[in-house]
């Protein structure tokens, strides 16, 4: 199961760093810094209460 769960947990974050990546670049050339941090910080807090409801799993 373990296995199963890292490799899921693996690619998930691989696709939601590059969409951030690219989320991010889009905020920063139209110039809402700030409101594009504040963005990241909300959605950081949800990946990790996802990644924490997959672990109890």
């Amino acid at each position: 199961m373990n296995r199963i769960v890292n490799m899921v947990l693996r690619q998930l974050m691989r696709r939601l760093v590059s969409r951030g990546v690219n989320a991010g670049m889009r905020q920063a050339s139209k110039g809402g810094s700030a409101k594009g941090s504040k963005l990241d910080a909300k959605q950081a807090r949800q990946r990790i209460r996802m990644l924490r409801r997959f672990t109890r799993f």
